[in-house]
C-alpha cells in the first residue's frame, strides 16, 4: 500500500468548510454507470486530442497491440478505443471538452490507467485519475506503464505418478466477506488453468500477492468410489472357474467360503482437492507469494485418493417425535469455511427421522439441522460438532431445540417534528453472517417479536416506508439490545431477549459538498471516505463508515450519519469494502480532516485536492 501524505491545510469559509488534502494512490474500484440522461453526450466530438505511449514498467520498452480506452465521464457508458502500434503509440482525435479516464489492457499484463502508480491487485479494473481537456487542447505526452502479470506453472500427477490430463488448477486469495467481514478465500478471476496431455499447466497474468494454489479432478470431491476388495477378486475368480467347470457360480462361491458374511459396506474413497505443497487439508496449505512479473515454476501436485466416511443418525423433534423431511447439513469447520474450497453435504430425514450423509473426508465438521421455512410457526434447530477419522463412520442422534424469541418496541425520537410513520409498514430484519434474514412484523403501537431465531451472530437492518406522507424522512437512530447497538455491529444472540428498543428519528446528520482539484474544477474521479474518529467504532459494515464517488460536478452527500466526531479523506483508488478495514483507515488518518456533527446537523463542506 502506498503511504499516505499528510494534509497540507484546512481552510474555513463562512458556514462551509473547505478541506485541502493530498491524495494517496490506493487500488481502484469500477466507477458506477452514469445517469442515462448523459447518453446524449456519447456521440459528442470536438477538436481536442490525447495521444501517448504504453511501455513495459520494468524495461520501459514500448508495447504493441495494447487496447487503450478513453471514456468521457459525463458519458461513462461509451468510450473511444485505440490499439497501440509497433512503437506503442496511441491517439484519440476529435475529442470534446471534458474529463477523460484512460485505461489500458493487454493479455499477460495487468490492467492500468492514467494516474495508477502500482500494479493492480485482484478486483475490478482501475479507473485512475481523469484528464481534464479544454476545447482544442492537444495532450501528446501521456505515458502508461504496464506491469507484466506473474506466472504460476507446474505439473499434476495421479496416484500412480503418471501425468493427469484435464485437472483444474485454481488460485485463490484472502478477502473479507462483504456481509460479516470474516476472512475467506475468493477465486482469482481468470486465475485458473486445465492441465494438458503432459499434466502441465500455466497460469499467467496474475497480480502480485499471496495465493493458495489447488488442483482437483472434475468436481471438488468425486464421491463414494468403492475399492476392490480381496473378496471381490476371489468371487470373480470363482465365477470364472465355475464357467470353465460348468457348475453354477453360486454353488461354487458358497462351497469355497461357506462362512462368508456380508459386511455393512465396502470402503469408499474420493479424489480430494490437493493444495500446495501437496496436502489435502486447506488448513495445512502453504500460500505462495508472487512479486510483479515473477514466474513461479515447479508448483507441482499429486492427486490423492482419500478414505471417506459417512455420518448417520436420527433427528428428534421438540415434541419428542421423529423429525421427518428436515435438511441435515454437514460443513467443514475451518478458517476458510465459506471459501470456494469448502465442501458441504446435505441429506433429508425420512419418515422415521433418519439421515445418512455420504462421502465425508476426514476432518472437523459442524452438523446443523434447520427445518424448512414455513414448516412450523416457530423454527427449531440443532447444531453439533463432529470429528471424522479417515474411513471411520460416525453415528450420532440430535434433538431439535426451540428457537429464540427477540421482542421489543419501536419508539419515536421526541426531537423529530414530522408526523410519525405507519409503524406497521416498518420492516425489521435480523441478518446473520451468511446474509440469511429473519423478519418480524410490527404492530401499530410499535411492538415487534422475532420468533424462532437460531442462536448465532446477527445485525439488525430496517426499512421504513418509501411512499406516502414523510416517505424517506425516517431513519433508525439506534437499536439497543443488551446495551449494544445492532445497527453498528453484529451481536451473538444466545438467549431470549424481551427488551429490545429501536428508535426512529428524522434528525440524522448529513455532510455534503463538492470535491475540487487544484485548479478549482470538479474532481469526480476520486473516492471520498468518511469514518469515525473513535477507533472503537471501526466495525465491519458500520453505518458510521461510508464512501462514495462524487457526481460529474464533483458533488457528494453522506446521509444517515449519527452525531459524533468524524474524519473525511479522499483517495484515487480503493478496493470494494476496503474502507471498513482498520488497516486502511489507519493509513488514511494522516490524509484526513476532522468533522464534528451535532444531532441532526447538515454540514456543507468542500474538499480541495493538492
Amino acid at each position: 500500500m502506498v503511504p499516505l501524505r499528510l494534509i497540507r491545510a484546512v481552510v474555513f469559509i463562512g458556514a462551509a468548510v473547505t478541506i485541502v488534502v493530498a491524495i494517496p494512490a490506493l487500488r481502484a474500484q469500477q466507477q458506477p454507470a452514469r445517469d442515462a440522461a448523459a447518453a446524449a453526450l456519447q456521440t459528442r466530438s470536438g477538436t481536442a486530442l490525447i495521444s501517448g505511449v504504453v511501455v513495459d514498467a520494468a524495461s520501459l520498452q514500448p508495447l504493441r497491440r495494447v487496447a487503450v480506452v478513453a471514456v468521457e465521464q459525463a458519458a461513462f457508458a461509451s468510450g473511444r478505443l485505440s490499439v497501440t502500434d509497433d512503437e506503442g503509440r496511441f491517439v484519440f482525435r476529435s475529442l470534446g471538452a471534458g474529463r477523460y479516464l484512460v485505461t489500458a489492457t493487454k493479455a499477460a499484463y495487468l490492467a492500468t490507467a492514467n494516474g495508477v502508480q502500482k500494479p493492480m491487485r485482484p478486483g475490478p479494473a482501475p479507473t485512475g485519475s481523469a484528464i481534464a481537456l479544454k476545447e482544442g487542447q492537444q495532450l501528446t505526452d501521456l505515458m502508461l506503464r504496464m506491469t507484466r502479470g506473474s506466472v504460476v506453472a507446474g505439473m499434476v500427477r495421479g496416484t500412480d505418478g503418471r501425468p493427469v490430463r484435464g485437472a483444474t488448477v485454481t488460485l485463490a486469495y484472502s478477502v473479507r466477506s462483504a456481509l460479516s467481514g470474516d476472512r475467506t478465500l475468493s477465486t482469482l478471476q481468470s486465475g485458473g488453468a486445465t492441465t494438458d496431455a503432459r499434466g502441465a499447466y500455466r497460469i499467467f497474468g496474475v497480480p502480485p500477492g499471496d495465493y493458495i494454489v489447488s488442483a482437483a479432478i472434475g468436481s471438488p470431491i468425486v464421491n463414494d468410489l468403492e475399492s476392490t476388495t480381496e473378496a471381490d477378486v476371489q468371487r470373480i475368480t470363482e465365477m470364472s472357474a465355475a464357467r470353465s467347470s460348468g457348475l453354477p457360480s453360486t454353488q461354487s462361491s458358497a462351497a469355497a467360503n461357506p462362512s462368508a458374511k456380508p459386511t455393512d459396506r465396502r470402503p469408499t474413497y474420493g479424489y480430494a482437492p490437493v493444495f500446495y505443497p501437496g496436502v489435502t487439508s486447506l488448513a495445512n496449505a502453504t500460500p505462495i507469494t508472487l512479486g510483479p512479473g515473477e514466474e513461479r515454476g515447479g508448483t507441482d501436485f499429486q492427486i490423492q485418493l482419500v478414505p471417506q466416511s459417512r455420518i448417520a443418525g436420527v433427528v428428534t423433534g421438540v415434541d419428542g417425535r421423529p423429525a421427518a423431511g428436515v435438511p441435515v447439513r454437514v460443513s467443514p469447520v475451518s478458517l476458510w469455511a465459506a471459501g470456494p474450497f469448502s465442501t458441504w453435504s446435505t441429506a433429508i430425514t425420512d419418515s422415521q427421522g433418519q439421515f445418512l450423509v455420504r462421502a465425508i473426508p476426514a476432518g472437523e465438521y459442524s452438523l446443523e439441522v434447520r427445518p424448512r421455512a414455513g414448516a412450523s410457526p416457530t423454527t427449531s434447530w440443532a447444531r453439533s460438532s463432529v470429528s471424522v477419522s479417515p474411513g471411520a463412520d460416525v453415528r450420532m442422534n440430535v434433538t431439535l431445540q426451540p428457537g429464540l424469541t427477540v421482542s421489543g418496541q419501536i419508539a419515536i425520537d421526541p426531537a423529530s417534528t414530522a408526523a410519525p410513520p405507519d409503524l406497521t409498514r416498518v420492516r425489521l430484519t435480523l441478518t446473520n453472517r451468511d446474509g440469511v434474514g429473519t423478519s418480524a412484523p410490527v404492530t401499530a403501537d410499535g411492538r415487534f417479536a422475532f420468533a424462532g431465531v437460531i442462536p448465532e451472530a446477527y445485525r439488525l437492518t430496517y426499512q421504513v416506508p418509501t411512499t406516502g406522507a414523510n416517505a424517506g424522512a425516517w431513519f433508525a437512530k439506534s437499536s439497543a439490545i443488551g446495551g449494544r447497538d445492532l445497527l453498528d455491529v453484529m451481536m451473538d444472540l444466545t438467549e431470549d431477549v424481551s427488551g429490545a428498543s429501536v428508535v426512529l428519528t428524522t434528525s440524522m446528520s448529513e455532510v455534503s459538498g463538492a470535491i475540487l482539484d487544484g485548479a478549482g474544477r470538479p474532481a469526480p474521479e476520486y473516492f471520498i471516505v468518511i469514518f469515525p474518529a473513535d477507533r472503537k467504532l471501526w466495525s465491519w459494515q458500520s453505518r458510521r463508515i461510508q464512501q462514495m464517488r462524487p457526481s460529474t460536478d464533483g458533488k457528494f452527500s453522506f446521509k444517515n450519519l449519527p452525531a459524533g466526531d468524524y474524519l473525511i479523506g479522499a483517495v484515487t483508488d480503493v478496493e470494494p469494502n476496503q474502507w471498513f478495514e482498520p488497516a486502511f483507515l489507519t493509513e488514511l488518518l494522516g490524509a484526513s480532516a476532522p468533522i464534528k456533527l451535532a444531532e441532526g446537523e447538515r454540514k456543507v463542506q468542500s474538499i480541495r485536492l493538492r
